[in-house]
């Protein structure tokens, strides 16, 4: 799996490094500045907040309203929002 970082916080700390490390370090980070950016979007998390006897939630991301699946004679809903696509796992 690949992995992303924030180039332009490695060269922050990289700045803040002794002289000897930081002249050690450039080039590699020059390599890293000069790749093409990866095309990703960071992952949004939420929570469904639901409505007291009604087939509803709203999503706390983006504050629309998901209506429940019937699953097994029970009301379920989706571990996304379909419209912000926010994960609802409730993490920060």
């Amino acid at each position: 799996m690949a992995r992303y970082i924030n180039a332009d916080k490695l060269g922050n700390e990289i700045k803040d490094l002794p002289e000897q490390e930081r002249i050690e370090l450039m080039g590699i980070y020059d390599v890293i500045r000069n790749q093409p950016p990866a095309d990703v979007q960071e992952v949004k998390h939420g929570k469904w907040i639901r409505q007291d006897g009604r087939p509803e939630a709203i999503c706390s991301e983006c504050g629309r309203n998901v209506v429940y699946q019937v699953i097994n004679y029970r009301w379920q809903f989706e571990n996304y929002c379909p419209h912000c696509g926010a994960k609802m796992d409730g993490k920060d």
